[in-house]
């Protein structure tokens, strides 16, 4: 993801569907919360993790500009490229998760929205949503699966302290029972901060120069 120019919200971060039901805690490990929510008529679970990841937002934002570089700290993500950039705001990516056999990997077609809020705290959020595009047509061998509701969010805390939080609501598809599915996604929040952690320490991740101008900005 490239935030040279970012859509900016300048008031609140923009509202998104979202189930009727709570956030329900249901555990804490190493620092990571998470929570689950159910769908209302729906098999599939939401779950969300957050954190507090001692970076900044800049250098966070820096770790999920560059989508290519996904598969080093998101697990069993097997590939991951933008597929469409419309505006530096507003673009297409791919992804192909990996699955153990006899199963197909899953793929997703993800629309994602980028947007900068200032009050009442400097957040910067992603939304990704599944969506249809000419390029990545399903194909053989490779279930396409689809992402929800779904999101990455950044509040800043302090010049190195950022509140992390990620939503997921998914369904792979095909012929995997619901509750396994809920299973196995259910360590997805504490994984996925996890590797975003892991991957920060990395001396070639770099902060995001346009994130840092808008926070020297407000």
């Amino acid at each position: 993801m490239r935030f040279i120019s970012l859509l900016f919200v300048l008031s609140t971060v923009p509202a998104h569907a979202s189930p009727s039901t709570e956030w329900v805690k249901i555990s804490t490990e190493d620092g990571v919360t998470t929570y689950k929510r159910e769908i209302p008529n729906s098999p599939v679970v939401a779950f969300k993790g957050e954190a507090i990841v001692e970076d900044s937002l800049a250098k966070i934002a820096g770790v999920l500009d560059e989508v290519a570089r996904e598969k080093e700290w998101m697990a069993d993500l097997a590939e991951s490229y933008n597929i469409e950039i419309k505006t530096e705001s507003d673009r297409w990516e791919y992804n192909r998760t990996s699955t153990p056999w006899p199963l197909h990997d899953r793929d997703f077609v993800i629309h994602t929205i980028i947007s900068f809020a200032k009050i009442p705290v400097p957040t910067l959020t992603i939304q990704m949503n599944s969506a249809l595009h000419d390029q990545k047509p399903v194909v053989p061998g490779v279930v396409r699966g689809e992402l929800m509701d779904s999101n990455f969010t950044m509040k800043y805390v302090a010049p190195n302290k950022t509140l992390f939080s990620c939503e997921i609501l998914a369904d792979p598809k095909g012929v995997i029972p619901k509750w396994v599915v809920n299973l196995f996604q259910k360590s997805w929040p504490h994984d996925t901060i996890t590797g975003l952690r892991k991957q920060l320490q990395k001396k070639d991740i770099r902060e995001n120069e346009t994130v840092n101008k808008l926070l020297k900005e407000i």
